[in-house]
């Protein structure tokens, strides 16, 4: 991993959305959403393939939502 950061709505204390965003060497984009805002629950995934790609809000290449039954209780490191 290149660099990265966490994302959550501080104008809004009762929105729970959370997420990480990592940019790879690689050059590809990978979005964590916490499942019910809370990384200890589980969390979803999205693979982007540049950095262009996510900023222009392209669909992701790759992607297993926050609120698929894989990703509840998934430890962070089975990413």
């Amino acid at each position: 991993m290149s660099w990265g950061w966490y994302s959550y709505d501080m104008d809004d204390p009762d929105n729970d959305y959370c997420a990480k965003t990592d940019v790879r060497d690689d050059g590809t984009v990978h979005r964590y959403e916490a499942t019910d805002g809370s990384f200890e629950t589980g969390h979803g995934h999205a693979v982007y393939g540049s950095m262009d790609d996510y900023l222009d809000g392209s669909e992701p290449d790759w992607v297993r939502s926050s609120y698929h039954p894989a990703s509840y209780g998934r430890a962070w490191e089975e990413r």
